[in-house]
């Protein structure tokens, strides 16, 4: 009765003991774990960061060419007479591809 009880409840505890001991060996193992994904974790940032900062960087340079693009564009079109700068300038056909009318 008793007796057994008491056996099986220091069974339990020696048990326990041992699952504790082992958990408490791995321990500094789990820890260096931790540490080293921790500074995984912040370079993968640090990379993350700079690519951002990368692609920003293009971002601003391709708006900055566009911008200089649009600018010589619509420069370039007040040298095209009695052009519409939205609109494509017609210019006159090479001789080869002209018709009778077009050469009037």
């Amino acid at each position: 009765g008793e007796r057994d009880a008491l056996a099986d409840e220091l069974a339990m505890a020696v048990t326990m003991q041992q699952k504790l001991t082992a958990d408490l060996q791995s321990l500094p193992h789990l820890q260096r774990e931790v540490v080293n994904l921790r500074r995984q974790q912040e370079l993968t940032l640090e990379l993350l960061g700079a690519r951002e900062e990368e692609l920003d960087d293009t971002q601003l340079t391709c708006e900055e060419m566009r911008l200089i693009f649009r600018s010589e564009m619509d420069r370039l079109m007040e040298f095209v007479p009695g052009s519409n700068r939205w609109q494509a300038p017609k210019l006159p056909l090479p001789p080869s591809q002209r018709t009778d009318q077009d050469k009037e």
